[in-house]
């Protein structure tokens, strides 16, 4: 049961940062190619093609996962230990 409830404290934050990430990359991303554009051009996001091309994002989602597995097995640890 403890694995159980630390894989779910994990997908959460896996899901988290999957749906913060965009509203902060996305700015960031804009910032850092707006002198790549020609007047009056648009950018262009294809968030589909970035995960398929690109490792980052599975990076940092594994990170996320592993971070909230982790918070939690430490969590559950501390609270079952004697004091």
């Amino acid at each position: 049961m403890r694995y159980l409830k630390c894989t779910l404290a994990g997908l959460v934050a896996v899901i988290a940062v999957a749906v913060i990430s965009p509203f902060i990359m996305l700015p960031i991303a804009s910032y850092l190619h707006r002198d790549q554009l020609h007047e009056g051009e648009a950018i262009g996001w294809d968030p589909v093609r970035l995960l398929r091309t690109s490792w980052v994002p599975w990076v940092i989602l594994l990170i996320a996962f592993a971070f909230g597995f982790y918070l939690q097995f430490r969590r559950i640890r501390d609270s079952r230990e004697p004091r």
